[in-house]
């Protein structure tokens, strides 16, 4: 008597799932034909952006479609002239197109993941309060919230993608055609940068990614090139990075990780190429540059120096640098050498500790070691 039934049942459900099947099947179809009008998603994507602005903002989206991202394997949404403001009506985002996709691959393995995440045409503003919180606008305040796993994240990023890692998932990140204003509260700290390319793909078990930007306006325009071609978990690496008229202390914030950085108060350039790989670690570096005239802080001191420069070459395999200059001109000291540094690592079985083996030659140190002190060679 219930079989009638059960198999009406039956039949029902299979008619449901292939009618999913063709539906999903039509949807894909379509979406590889080009981008879905999708203007229902505009509220839920100007009240996201609004809430990005601390305190609270408002924000502008012309048109919202659906989009599959083939290369990256993502399903999300392309948001056209985009603008987001602060309380004060100020314009603290903009951009021509944004878009962000989720993997799809990741949700059989229970991972909600970004996939793709691209801006073209954009501006942001951003800044950095005196206890070292970054936020979005130009008053930033507070204390930073505490970041956990940096080191997990940086791995996810690089290595393949894995069950309940979302970072890991992240595809394909490009950045073009934009414009950065940078703010240190309470400090002389600003500036405006262009951003040709920033960009990273993870593709085809190649990591590749791309910086090219300029700080500045004039002949004094900062200039950053840099470029990292590795296998996926950065397996034979090699990192390339080009600067000019780079000063750290006006570009990096005296607050918070950077504060090491910004110690530097003078103008360096020049270039350096690292080879790297996960199981040698860094394999070869070579680097040439110089920096001066200048500062550099050391606590709430400074030291005056001339000029410095240096033009070394590292190998893994004698573990030795190799020194074509290394020169240092200060108002108390000055010399110019080259040659070979090695370090030799503790040996415990021979009962041996570390020691530095060094072979150097050239100019005599000259040091002085008070205003009215003669100079003396070293």
């Amino acid at each position: 008597m219930l079989r009638p039934a059960f198999h009406k049942r039956a039949s029902l459900a299979s008619w449901m799932v292939v009618a999913a099947v063709i539906v999903l099947v039509a949807m894909g179809w379509r979406l590889a034909q080009g981008p879905v009008a999708a203007g229902f998603f505009r509220q839920n994507a100007e009240a996201y952006l609004a809430g990005l602005v601390p305190g609270g903002g408002s924000a502008r989206v012309g048109h919202v479609q659906v989009v599959w991202f083939r290369n990256a394997r993502g399903l999300g949404l392309l948001l056209n002239d985009v603008a987001v403001f602060d309380r004060a009506g100020r314009t603290v985002a903009s951009a021509e197109a944004v878009d962000a996709g989720i993997a799809l691959d990741g949700l059989p393995a229970l991972t909600l993941a970004p996939a793709r995440v691209s801006a073209q045409g954009f501006s942001a503003v951003i800044s950095v309060s005196p206890e070292g919180r970054y936020e979005l606008g130009y008053e930033a305040k507070g204390t930073p919230e505490a970041i956990a796993g940096l080191t997990e994240v940086f791995q996810q990023l690089m290595g393949p993608e894995r069950a309940f890692a979302p970072v890991s998932y992240l595809r394909d990140m490009n950045f073009r055609d934009g414009r950065l204003e940078f703010y240190e509260v309470g400090t002389k700290v600003a500036w405006k940068a262009a951003v040709e390319t920033l960009r990273f793909q993870k593709q085809d078990g190649r990591l590749t990614g791309a910086v090219n930007m300029a700080v500045g306006e004039g002949p004094a325009q900062a200039r950053l090139k840099a470029d990292l071609k590795a296998a996926i978990g950065l397996g034979d690496a090699q990192i390339r990075a080009d600067v000019s008229n780079f000063s750290p202390a006006q570009i990096f914030p005296r607050t918070g990780p950077t504060q090491t950085l910004s110690a530097l108060d003078a103008v360096i350039k020049g270039q350096g190429v690292i080879a790297y790989n996960n199981r040698e670690g860094v394999r070869q570096a070579d680097v040439n540059f110089d920096a001066g005239p200048g500062t550099l802080r050391f606590g709430t001191a400074r030291q005056r120096f001339d000029g410095a420069g240096i033009i070394a070459r590292y190998d893994a395999a004698s573990q030795t640098v190799h020194l074509s200059k290394l020169s240092l001109k200060t108002e108390r000291a000055s010399g110019n050498l080259k040659g070979t540094v090695r370090l030799i690592p503790e040996d415990r079985r021979k009962g041996t500790v570390a020691a530095l083996d060094y072979n150097l030659t050239g100019e005599a140190l000259e040091l002085s070691l008070a205003d009215d002190f003669e100079p003396q060679s070293l």
